[in-house]
């Protein structure tokens, strides 16, 4: 028969004698489900698109649950496309929800749904389907884990991070090269709190091989180690610059380690000045020469030192011109230096406000480089945006009120400036 016909083609990948015969199966009346869902597969093989469409218009309509085959297919085909923006993500959670309906036990579902609550800070949502997710999966299990950390559960966290890191060293104890369940475990461990065995397991496998991805974990994993140490005492400042030291030895681009030691920096005492005299070592023996530049470079325009602050931030965006806090700091300088660069300026953080249109704070530095050219309307677009995510900057409420003010709106040029002198300086 047909139908028998175009399985056995499907079952080898013979994508065209398959879509031939399974189409001539459901023109002569056969109507299964699983039929059409072969058809489908088949028709994306070999490009048949608008095949493809008309069936799951079908099988995986938006607005009802059909066919749960389909509803996942669709779901992991809108998650697997790249940049997913949120009208495409509450697509996959509609079509996720459908096969829950169908039915409710349908693990893979329920990761795939918990990790979107997760990744929208939902957490007691993606705990509650991160549960009901496969509990063989050490990355659900630690996702578990970290859900319940957010939601202030640190006990079931406790648990789940043990069940993630168990399962993440079986896996790599079968498979010691298994690169993504060495990073599972050293993660769950980390979460344990056990820093030291979590470098332990990152160190073994960068000797396997030195990869990007195992740096990145090792940075991580010295950074939550510096963020644990309790304490401001003189010994603890050390301590916390020493982790943060060894932290950037393996990936020194990272942004949380600039927040942290620009924060040692800035306290002063002893671990002040070894950080400094650590990053001007840096620069000289040329280990990790441009966030050396830019912590330094920020930390004198904090101090007041602009000419230093100059020489470092031009330091660093000429080793790092692609980083996004150089150049959001580099063009900061430019724009409020002595002898004003604003065209300069506007130049280097024009590409990083596309790139990172959703970035507060790099649309707050162009915003306030548009009112430097007098660009009211274009300023008052960025710095509406930016003082949404930045309630508490003084100097952007007064920037607004500026631009509102030479756009003649004077009412509420006035209310952003009494907005501003309600925030301390």
């Amino acid at each position: 028969t047909y139908i028998r016909a175009g399985m056995s083609a499907y079952s080898t990948g013979q994508w065209e004698p398959a879509k031939l015969y399974l189409e001539r199966a459901l023109e002569l009346g056969a109507s299964d489900r699983d039929l059409m869902f072969s058809l489908a597969r088949a028709a994306e093989a070999t490009q048949d698109k608008a095949r493809v469409v008309a069936i799951l218009q079908k099988l995986a309509p938006e607005g009802r649950p059909v066919y749960a085959p389909a509803h996942f297919w669709m779901a992991t085909q809108i998650l697997n496309s790249g940049t997913v923006d949120r009208a495409e993500i509450r697509k996959a959670e509609t079509h996720l929800k459908h096969i829950l309906q169908l039915n409710p036990g349908h693990t893979a579902a329920h990761g795939l749904l918990g990790d979107i609550y997760f990744q929208l800070g939902h957490w007691e949502a993606a705990a509650r389907h991160l549960e009901q997710s496969n509990s063989g999966s050490p990355k659900y299990r630690l996702l578990l884990a970290k859900a319940c950390l957010n939601a202030g559960d640190k006990t079931r966290a406790e648990r789940y991070a043990r069940d993630g890191l168990k399962l993440a060293k079986e896996k790599c104890d079968s498979d010691p090269y298994d690169a993504d369940s060495r990073l599972l475990w050293a993660e769950a461990t980390a979460l344990l709190e056990q820093f030291e065995q979590a470098v332990s397991i990152l160190a073994a496998g960068l000797r396997q091989q030195d990869t990007w991805l195992l740096r990145v974990a090792m940075t991580r994993v010295y950074i939550h180690w510096a963020d644990s140490v309790e304490g401001l005492s003189e010994d603890d400042q050390r301590r916390r610059f020493g982790l943060l030291a060894e932290a950037m030895k393996y990936n020194p681009n990272e942004t949380a380690l600039f927040d942290r030691l620009m924060k040692i920096l800035n306290e002063g005492g002893g671990a002040s000045e070894d950080t400094k005299q650590f990053l001007l070592k840096s620069i000289a023996e040329k280990r990790a020469v441009g966030i050396s530049h830019l912590i330094l470079g920020t930390a004198a325009w904090t101090g007041g030192d602009k000419a230093e602050a100059g020489v470092h931030l031009e330091r660093a965006f000429a080793e790092l011109p692609d980083a996004l806090a150089v150049a959001n700091n580099f063009s900061w300088f430019l724009v409020n230096k002595a002898q004003s660069e604003p065209e300069r300026a506007l130049e280097l953080i024009s590409p990083m406000a596309e790139r990172f249109p959703e970035n507060h704070f790099v649309r707050d530095t162009r915003g306030h480089i548009l009112l430097k050219l007098g660009r009211w309307k274009d300023a008052v677009d960025d710095l509406e945006f930016a003082v949404r995510g930045l309630p508490d900057n003084r100097q952007t409420h007064l920037s607004l009120a500026s631009a509102y003010r030479n756009l003649g709106l004077t009412d509420l040029a006035d209310a952003y400036q009494q907005a501003a002198e309600r925030i301390p300086e």
